[in-house]
């Protein structure tokens, strides 16, 4: 038990010195009425009462009642240990990574590559919206725009500015591989070792570097505790590349070195490689059912929290012991006043002793 004004405690003491002083005078003054009627046999006939008795039921009373007042008064409090916090929620930190290069220019997917990855950047964003984003672009070099964070209108602001002129005819081609361990030292920089961590790389899987390269560092991001999953943008099929004119940039179709038109494809078997080494899912744009196993395990707690465990505080630890010190000492004062009481009786006639 704790005291708020402890101060109090000490003068309890010295109430209860003052009643037991208080009852020994009024034992001495008891004592002097009886000898002033004669002796103690002479104050036994003229009074009911011992005058010579020390009253300690009255004592106890009164000194009981003027140490709980004073307890009372010095704010005591039960020793209660806090509560346990709740279960925090897992906190969930995801890098989207987005693929710039030049190939994402293609027509093959409505209205080309970059812009239905930028619709795919978006929808994930709003499926996370407790949870904490960022954003990277990248072709040849990674370009981190956020780090991970809870605010996504920022985000969507920037998905705005990812427009097909981003691109550049002379980028020197996409490099996946980078983007993943620039991702991953986001993670580690910006969220907990305690968090989950993701990242989902929205790309063509056209990739300037051999497939190793980008499995060696989707493994690696693994074993540094990031997921990462990949979603596919484009056709086997493929297309054709044709830039917009942006200021210090020509517009027109891209060039093969044949002096053909340059023809870019969906190339899964990279996606899939580094969606199974990083241990995470792939998913095709065009494929409704495995985007949304993808959105579902990027959105949703591998672990979910332990529930609230309520505990019940015992009985006396929900009493308020200034109240109840209080009401106790009003009851030993209550006590101590009818020590005096008589209930009312026939009067006894006297008898009168033979001489």
């Amino acid at each position: 038990m704790t005291f708020a004004n402890p101060l109090y405690l000490r003068v309890g003491a010295v109430l209860l010195l003052i009643v037991v002083l208080g009852m020994w005078r009024h034992a001495r003054r008891r004592r002097a009425l009886a000898e002033s009627l004669g002796g103690r046999t002479a104050a036994g006939r003229l009074s009911a009462a011992n005058l010579y008795r020390w009253r300690v039921e009255r004592a106890v009373l009164v000194g009981l009642a003027a140490v709980a007042l004073a307890t009372a008064a010095a704010g005591p409090a039960w020793n209660v240990p806090p509560p346990e916090p709740p279960p925090q929620p897992t906190v969930r930190n995801l890098i989207i990574a987005l693929d710039v290069s030049a190939s994402m220019q293609g027509a093959d997917v409505e209205p080309n590559r970059l812009a239905a990855a930028t619709a795919a950047a978006a929808e994930l964003i709003d499926a996370m919206e407790n949870d904490r984003v960022g954003l990277l672009l990248f072709a040849g070099t990674p370009y981190p725009l956020a780090p991970p964070t809870n605010d996504h209108g920022p985000l969507r602001y920037l998905l705005g500015g990812v427009t097909p002129t981003i691109a550049s005819a002379h980028d020197p081609g996409s490099l996946p591989s980078v983007a993943i361990q620039e991702a991953v030292a986001m993670l580690e920089r910006w969220s907990a070792e305690e968090d989950e961590r993701a990242i989902v790389m929205i790309s063509d899987g056209e990739a300037g570097e051999p497939a190793a390269a980008l499995e060696e560092a989707a493994r690696a991001a693994a074993e540094a505790g990031v997921r990462l999953h990949t979603i596919g943008v484009g056709t086997a099929a493929g297309s054709g590349m044709i830039m917009p004119e942006a200021p210090y940039q020509l517009g027109g179709r891209i060039m093969a070195e044949s002096g053909a038109p340059a023809v870019t494809r969906l190339v899964e078997t990279n996606l899939t490689l580094a969606a199974n080494a990083g241990g995470g899912l792939y998913a095709a744009l065009d494929d409704a059912a495995a985007l949304g196993r993808l959105l579902d395990e990027v959105s949703t707690p591998s672990v979910a929290p332990p529930p609230p465990v309520e505990t019940e505080a015992p009985v006396w630890l929900r009493l308020d012991p200034v109240v109840w010190l209080t009401a106790a000492s009003l009851l030993l004062l209550f006590f101590e006043s009818l020590l005096d009481a008589r209930l009312p009786g026939r009067a006894l006639a006297l008898v009168r002793r033979p001489a």
